[in-house]
């Protein structure tokens, strides 16, 4: 007896231990459960909630199991409780409807049989408060989806803008190499080839920015060409000349050696961006 008495106790114990509900029990009634599955049930001690009929209907306070995903009701025969009483131990992910406070959370109910040689006599069930791992994947869900919608937003954008923008550009383009070819003084022909070479340089830029592809990958490849280093100098800064007289300064440049190998639109943007603030902050 005394030993009986002494596993009994260790048992209980062990069942008070656990911090998640927890509870022993037949098709016919519970056996034995801890305060956190009192607490869920919604009874004040044991003794009462041993006169209970399990998931009946008519429990108190009643239990509603529902399928985790879609919220819809689910027989109580169907959870791990009740298989384990088949022999067969399982998990399920759930939601439960608590019919008192009118509050749903999230468990992960698992059930193993008990057994007494080949003879299944009792049930064990777990149950696991995941609310807050629920609500945190929920969170994430809601992130994705709204990251999902402004990448859409970005595709649909830059589809548009390359359009409105390439389109006027190749007509500029266009325009100034028939201008090119008519009777112009030297000083027309100048002017018309920095308008070409300018709208080339930004068309190409313009390329690169609305690879949307590249730009997402970060994988923009340098176009190793051979090009004169002289041209390109002239193509930069002669945009900047009206700029550079009117306040006063004179722009200027040399190089050596001329023939280079690199990506003239990439070296040309940077030079523009040089000679723009050089210009911007001479006093």
């Amino acid at each position: 007896l005394q030993e009986a008495s002494g596993t009994a106790s260790q048992l209980s114990a062990v069942l008070h231990g656990v911090p998640q509900a927890l509870l022993v029990g037949t098709a016919e009634r519970f056996l034995m459960a801890n305060q956190p599955a009192l607490d869920l049930f919604g009874f004040a001690d044991l003794a009462e909630f041993q006169q209970t009929e399990p998931f009946t209907t008519g429990s108190r306070p009643a239990l509603e199991l529902r399928d985790f995903a879609t919220g819809r009701p689910l027989p109580w025969n169907q959870s791990p409780y009740y298989l384990a009483l088949t022999g067969t131990t399982s998990t399920l992910q759930a939601r439960i409807f608590h019919a008192g406070n009118q509050r749903v959370r999230y468990f992960l109910l698992a059930g193993a049989p008990v057994r007494q040689g080949d003879e299944v006599v009792a049930a064990v069930l777990t149950l696991t408060d995941i609310s807050a791992q629920k609500s945190a994947e929920m969170s994430l869900a809601r992130a994705r989806d709204l990251a999902l919608s402004a990448s859409q937003l970005k595709s649909s954008f830059v589809a548009q803008i390359s359009h409105e923008i390439r389109t006027p550009m190749s007509g500029i383009l266009g325009m100034s190499q028939l201008l090119l070819d008519t009777n112009l003084t030297g000083e027309q022909k100048e002017f018309a080839s920095i308008i070409e070479s300018s709208t080339r340089g930004l068309l190409s830029v313009v390329n690169d920015v609305l690879d949307f592809s590249k730009v997402e990958s970060g994988n923009v490849v340098l176009n190793q060409q051979p090009f004169e280093l002289m041209t390109c100098l002239k193509d930069a800064t002669d945009l900047f000349r009206g700029a550079a007289l009117e306040r006063g300064l004179k722009l200027s440049f040399q190089a050596d050696p001329d023939q280079v190998v690199g990506d003239v639109n990439r070296i040309r943007q940077v030079l523009l961006n040089l000679v723009n603030n050089a210009i911007k902050f001479t006093r």
